[in-house]
């Protein structure tokens, strides 16, 4: 592979975690120069991506460029409020689809805001791409834990560090009948990875290490408190399937 190839490689999988399109299309046109985008010679990325995904990817471009120009404000998507840091283990094989499909299924998780939303991507990539490798699984779990943290009914906030995870629970949550017992319960499976739980103006404040368990630590965590709000059973961590 030549130097510009790789440098455009690299471009792709440092944005398309975040599904950006236009970010995309700057980084490789710093690389190669303007060109002549219509004619031959335009060859690198339509290559890359597929003449289908690059068009798409050019007139998200053009269409914002456009808007810009006429003061026109995208109209917001919803969006989770965290998303959590990116983990090698989380992510599309090369192997498993092609460099232009990861684009669209990277676009698609980042759209994803519900678990309904989540099935039925799981469902689409599975009937296109077959069984989910370790990789999509983990994925799908850090997806999920996102969609999690959105319930403003049971955390307060999110913040993560170098070392661990803070977790902040609204004082909602603080107000279920016997919270304490409960929480307490569905914590004991993270025993080795909770490093502290503290109890602060009617909130409860829990920080999770980041260990080689981190993102299932998390999900079963989120899931789990969840549960306890609802009033649902609470499952042991070793029954804490992802999608």
């Amino acid at each position: 592979m030549t130097d510009e190839g790789r440098k455009r490689l690299k471009a792709i999988k440092e944005f398309t975690e975040l599904g950006s399109g236009y970010k995309i299309a700057q980084r490789d046109l710093a690389i190669r120069g303007a060109g002549n985008i219509l004619g031959k010679e335009q060859a690198g990325f339509i290559d890359s991506l597929g003449y289908e995904s690059y068009t798409q990817l050019l007139t998200e471009v053009i269409k914002q460029k456009r808007d810009q120009k006429l003061g026109i404000k995208e109209a917001a998507k919803p969006k989770t409020r965290y998303l959590l840091s990116f983990t090698l283990d989380a992510h599309i094989p090369e192997d498993y689809a092609s460099e232009a499909d990861r684009i669209n299924l990277y676009r698609e998780f980042a759209d994803c805001t519900t678990d309904d939303d989540l099935k039925s991507l799981a469902k689409k990539i599975k009937d296109s791409f077959g069984p989910f490798p370790l990789e999509v699984a983990n994925l799908f779990a850090k997806r999920q834990a996102e969609i999690n943290l959105e319930d403003t009914k049971v955390f307060a906030s999110f913040e993560e560090f170098m070392e661990d995870a803070k977790l902040v629970l609204s004082k909602e949550y603080s107000d279920v009948l016997d919270i304490a017992k409960t929480t307490e319960a569905l914590l004991k499976p993270l025993d080795e990875d909770i490093q502290s739980v503290r109890f602060t103006d009617r909130q409860f404040i829990i920080l999770v290490r980041r260990t080689p368990e981190y993102l299932s630590d998390l999900l079963y965590l989120t899931s789990q408190l969840k549960n306890a709000f609802y009033g649902k059973p609470i499952q042991g961590k070793e029954s804490e399937k992802q999608i």
